[in-house]
């Protein structure tokens, strides 16, 4: 039996490699499809060398494989990502593991004649939030019903949820924490903390996630009146060593303009912090240097508080922003700087 994991960010591929760890499956029965550009440090790539980088997108809204009203084209793509799948496995049985289920390629996958069974793994925040939103509704949820499922359901078997526990392939949800999938705790299985305490040559006191405000339509101003907020509340911490990581969404070449204005921001009102390379893996960095951490309610607060690292909120400090939305988990593992 061979293992195909979906795989869009550090956290989905380590909880894959600890799932493969607990449950001694052989690397070479291990596929990785790899998503959203995602790729996996590189020390691990010799001990997995099945991947594939993928043109369809787990994303919802991209790289669809359903071309509405263009009926032969929807039916060529699925020709051809059924090709392209059944290639890469080799025809062989596997087991599916995958973070969502409201896109085409997770129905494409599941329907596989070759798949047996496929199991939810955790994806950060969103998977600990008390919702399972259906992907059509209204009128919409009329069409797909009438519509969209009997004509496609190699397409359509599983989107109408976020998570979709209702077919008759599905096993399980994984995830690290017993506070995961709160909507589906009878069929959660727990095995813990995912990442690696791993030394790097900076070892810092506090670290700071520069997460993108201006994303979630915050103005520059509020943005520096946040971060003044916080020098002030750091500075009576008297850290020593101050690391800063910017999201990726800063390192899109258009957002160049933006993460030189964070910088200078921050500049300002830091006198020793340090950026992290974009290689740095918060957790891994986070477990084993246990320093304080800083962010807008980014999802490494769920990881870090699991190894004892104390975490810090901005978020009461853009309460007057559309950015703030705080969360039940976050207010649960997270102090909040006023």
């Amino acid at each position: 039996m061979k293992h195909l994991f979906c795989i869009a960010s550090h956290l989905t591929f380590n909880v894959a490699r600890k799932i493969i760890f607990i449950d001694n499956i052989p690397p070479a029965d291990c596929y990785f499809l790899m998503l959203r550009g995602y790729r996996m440090p590189t020390e691990y790539e010799p001990i997995f060398p099945h991947r594939l980088a993928t043109a369809y997108n787990i994303d919802s809204n991209h790289g669809r494989i359903f071309e509405g009203y263009r009926i032969w084209a929807t039916v060529s793509n699925m020709r051809t990502f059924d090709r392209q799948i059944d290639s890469f496995t080799g025809h062989n049985d596997f087991i599916f593991y995958t973070s969502v289920c409201y896109n085409d390629i997770c129905s494409m996958i599941v329907t596989n004649k070759q798949c047996k069974a496929y199991y939810i793994i955790e994806d950060g925040l969103v998977s600990y939030e008390k919702k399972n939103p259906e992907t059509f509704t209204g009128w919409k949820k009329l069409i797909y019903k009438c519509f969209l499922l009997p004509c496609f359901p190699r397409i359509f078997a599983l989107k109408n949820h976020f998570i979709s526990t209702d077919h008759p392939k599905f096993k399980g949800c994984i995830a690290t924490s017993q506070l995961c999938f709160p909507l589906h705790q009878q069929y959660l299985r727990v095995i813990g903390f995912a990442f690696e305490a791993k030394e790097y040559k900076y070892k810092p006191d506090a670290v700071i996630s520069i997460d993108p405000l201006f994303n979630m339509g915050v103005a520059l101003d509020k943005v520096e009146e946040a971060y003044k907020r916080l020098a002030d509340f750091i500075g009576k911490k008297h850290y020593q060593n101050i690391a800063i990581k910017f999201h990726p969404r800063f390192n899109v070449p258009t957002n160049k303009e933006y993460k030189d204005t964070y910088l200078s921001t921050l500049n300002k009102y830091f006198s020793n912090i340090y950026e992290l390379p974009q290689d740095v893996v918060l957790e891994n960095l986070l477990a084993w240097c246990k320093a304080d951490f800083y962010s807008c309610d980014s999802s490494v607060a769920l990881y870090a508080q699991q190894t004892g690292v104390k975490c810090y909120s901005m978020m009461p400090l853009l309460k007057d922003t559309p950015a703030y939305h705080p969360t039940e988990i976050m207010n649960k593992i997270s102090e909040p700087i006023s």
